[in-house]
């Protein structure tokens, strides 16, 4: 009876209103009513099944979920989740086209997963993959092969990762070898930075009396990047690819799309642009000169703060015709110092991964093997609780007032664990030559645009980042600069 019922009441229906319109709300009745069962179950019971995994964040769309939003703005994506499960900074889970990527923000978790190095793993073959190494070269690159120059064959054969990893830790962490690319680096930079007049494309007018209008962001690029490249590579590398800074640059503002495999069809050029550099180039260069960029921007835009850093670091620079004292403004200028450590929390938005081998458990949560596990270090660094109502903007005497900070589990810049950046000390020496450099050789002033002041340059925080995050593509920090005599 009651099919009959249902057949009669569908026929009502239909002949009233036309079998295409009913056809249309009936299929819309079916479809929303599957979508309001499905997350019902995906949001709702199955969580309460299993209260041990992470929560899943809310979306509509099945298996593209928070895609678009976590290409479009991932670290708005990241707070948004973090507020809906009420700031409890208890992990959760988004769904990014099908993939599901569990988003650690609270520093005990992060703390659990740098010291698991066993079910959790960097993914190395989806790294090496993103950079063109096929999986057999990979496996090759695992293989046993090379004597430890150090330990001899008494420290048996090690891997081409182990190796490469040794290397690199050895130039780039404090020691012996570090000091002498660091003396290399500063000879090269102080030819330039003593010249008088900069000259170069960041150079858009003059001033008269040996003054120049510049872009900063292209200055610091252009000087730190050169520097650097001679000093790891020599003098070959450029001469053979003179637009070789410019490439990197141009790369490194879309590089993000390499490692997140982003569709070739949609990045042409930055593919193309993958193909002209080497993964030890991007590493050493992606981060001094935007931390020097950003330190610049913040000084210059207060004349009190200005003047402050710039009688802390003038005796680094006795003479315009002296070498600068990089390890006087390392070690004797505690306001560069605590205004480096604020603009690196402000700016650093670099994700840790890690790939999740086996079923972890993680403070009584259990995140399941075959997913991929993210720690977006922004989400600690701007944490109220630790660094105060302010810790949205910037303070130059924050990490001065409280030298704590700066070895709080909330403020990892570079990451922890096993994939902590080997180029912090570089990057760090490289920004204070060139922020010490700039303060102590010229006069500077913002060059105000015709109406109005010079605005301060926005974070560009709409793309996933590697590093540190960069002005917005139309910003720029423009100076006007002049030798001091």
């Amino acid at each position: 009876m009651i099919i009959i019922y249902l057949h009669q009441s569908y026929t009502d229906l239909a002949n009233t209103c036309g079998h295409a319109l009913f056809n249309l709300v009936l299929t819309s009745v079916v479809v929303g009513s599957s979508l309001l069962t499905w997350r019902l179950w995906t949001f709702t019971l199955r969580p309460l099944l299993h209260p041990n995994e992470p929560r899943p964040l809310p979306y509509w769309i099945p298996i593209i979920g928070h895609g678009f939003r976590f290409l479009r703005d991932s670290q708005a994506l990241f707070t948004a989740g973090r507020v809906h499960f009420a700031n409890s900074r208890e992990p959760f889970a988004v769904t990014v086209f099908g993939e599901t990527i569990y988003i650690l923000t609270s520093p005990r978790d992060v703390s659990g997963v740098f010291k698991e190095t066993t079910t959790l793993s960097t993914d190395q073959v989806n790294i090496n993959r993103s950079f063109g190494v096929s999986d057999a070269g990979t496996e090759q690159m695992t293989r046993p092969a090379f004597v430890d120059a150090v330990k001899g064959e008494r420290g048996g054969l090690k891997d081409y990762n182990y190796m490469s990893e040794h290397i690199r830790h050895s130039q780039l962490l404090p020691g012996h070898q570090m000091d002498i690319l660091s003396r290399d680096f500063m000879q090269l930079f102080e030819v330039e930075m003593r010249s008088g007049t900069p000259e170069g494309k960041y150079v858009i007018g003059s001033t008269g009396e040996g003054g120049r209008v510049v872009l900063v962001k292209n200055w610091a690029a252009q000087s730190l990047i050169r520097a650097t490249t001679h000093a790891l590579f020599g003098h070959c590398l450029l001469e053979m690819e003179p637009q070789l800074t410019d490439t990197f640059l141009r790369f490194d503002d879309k590089s993000w799309m390499v490692i997140y495999n982003y569709p070739e069809m949609f990045a042409k050029e930055t593919y193309e642009l993958k193909e002209e550099l080497i993964q030890i180039f991007m590493s050493t260069n992606a981060n001094s000169f935007k931390i020097a960029f950003w330190m610049l921007a913040h000084i210059v835009h207060s004349d009190g703060l200005k003047a402050a850093v710039v009688e802390e670091a003038s005796a680094a620079l006795p003479s315009q015709d002296a070498d600068l004292d990089i390890n006087y403004l390392l070690n004797q200028c505690p306001l560069l110092d605590s205004i480096w450590n604020d603009v690196l929390r402000l700016t650093a938005s670099s994700s840790t991964y890690r790939y999740i081998v086996s079923d972890t458990t993680i403070r009584g949560k259990t995140f399941r093997a075959g997913r991929k596990l993210l720690i977006p270090q922004r989400q600690t660094l701007l944490d109220e609780s630790v660094f105060g109502e302010t810790a949205a903007t910037f303070d130059a005497e924050r990490f001065m007032r409280d030298r704590k900070l700066a070895n709080s589990t909330s403020f990892r810049p570079f990451g922890g664990g096993v994939s902590m950046c080997s180029g912090r000390h570089v990057a760090k020496r490289e920004a204070f030559a060139f922020v010490g450099s700039v303060l102590t050789r010229y006069e500077l002033k913002l060059a105000n645009p015709e109406k109005g002041k010079q605005r301060f340059p926005r974070l560009n925080v709409m793309n996933p980042n590697l590093g540190l995050m960069g002005p917005m593509p139309e910003d720029d920090l423009v100076l006007k600069i002049k030798p001091r005599h």
